[in-house]
């Protein structure tokens, strides 16, 4: 579906108290280069797709971090997921180790059962960052967003005897599912 609303884009999320970690955080975000980019989302089939300067405050901020907690989407593939070993994967992952590289502080896993847990994680303050979390008004009380990094178009399955929905005004008044 090319339709734009049909877009979702994805952001790293942090807690809402730490504005600081969440400038840092889009400080490595914007040193991945396009190329690296691109490369993780041809690898994870989403489109046929040096050191971090900063102020001194900044780097003595990230050398007390021992390790940034993350909280992801378990069961999300390609996007995001866990392994069968326990570790994450998924275009998340990927970029995640990235941004590792740019920050110098390794990001270790929260291990929760749903999505829904990993936002309730993030709300208490159990882990650092959610990498691909959608901006969302009930998210904004109690996160901050950087800018996205990734963007994907949404799909809209069908039952084989209905149409190609290309555009949402064929959708609009009609019963739809959605995945939380």
């Amino acid at each position: 579906v090319l339709d734009p609303h049909f877009i979702t884009t994805f952001a790293i999320a942090t807690h809402k108290d730490d504005l600081f970690l969440k400038n840092l955080i889009q400080k490595g975000i914007d040193q991945i280069t396009a190329a690296e980019e691109l490369a993780v989302r041809q690898k994870w089939k989403i489109e046929d797709a040096d050191m971090l300067l900063m102020p001194e405050e900044e780097e003595d901020y990230l050398k007390q971090l021992s390790a940034l907690s993350i909280c992801i989407n378990p069961g999300n593939l390609p996007l995001e997921a866990i392994n069968p070993d326990g570790e994450p994967t998924g275009v998340s992952s990927e970029f995640l180790k990235l941004l590792a590289e740019q920050i110098k502080v390794p990001f270790n896993p929260v291990r929760t059962e749903s999505w829904g847990e990993s936002l309730k994680f993030a709300k208490q303050g159990k882990c650092d960052l959610l990498p691909m979390a959608a901006k969302t008004a009930p998210r904004r009380n109690y996160l901050n967003f950087t800018s996205p990094w990734l963007s994907v178009p949404m799909v809209v399955a069908t039952r084989h005897d209905q149409i190609y929905i290309s555009n949402i005004d064929q959708i609009i008044g009609r019963k739809i599912g959605v995945v939380r």
